[in-house]
């Protein structure tokens, strides 16, 4: 009876992920798609863009940063390009909004601060 329920619960898990249930932008997911592919059969593939607009979507993933950018052309995908460098933005000491987390400064270094700018006081 256990190892019934064991393999119908093995079976639900692999359909639902067969049939598109839980889908999470992934490299493996990326590379699957192909130049002509519709944007139905994109958002199929990868799931909904983080961002759309110009000429194509942008898909994000925060821990760990990765992005790509699919592009279309007449209705179809005409291009695609994945990057894994970090986005520019302030240095964050702790997790930030965007997920970041920073390491403490090394010793010697100077941490940084968010102080107004302003005249340094006088000992």
């Amino acid at each position: 009876m256990k190892r019934s329920l064991v393999l119908l619960m093995a079976g639900v898990l692999a359909g639902g992920f067969l049939s598109g249930c839980g889908k999470k932008f992934t490299r493996v997911r990326y590379e699957l798609v192909r130049d002509g592919m519709s944007p139905q059969q994109v958002k199929k593939t990868l799931g909904t863009p983080t961002h759309t607009g110009g000429d194509g979507w942008t898909y994000e993933r925060r821990l760990p940063y990765y992005r790509a950018r699919i592009e279309f052309n007449d209705g179809r995908v005409s291009g695609k390009h994945w990057t894994i460098e970090k986005p520019p933005g302030p240095r964050r000491s702790r997790m930030g909004d965007d997920g970041w987390i920073e390491p403490e400064p090394k010793p010697g270094e100077k941490a940084a601060t968010s102080q107004p700018a302003g005249p340094a006081a006088s000992p």
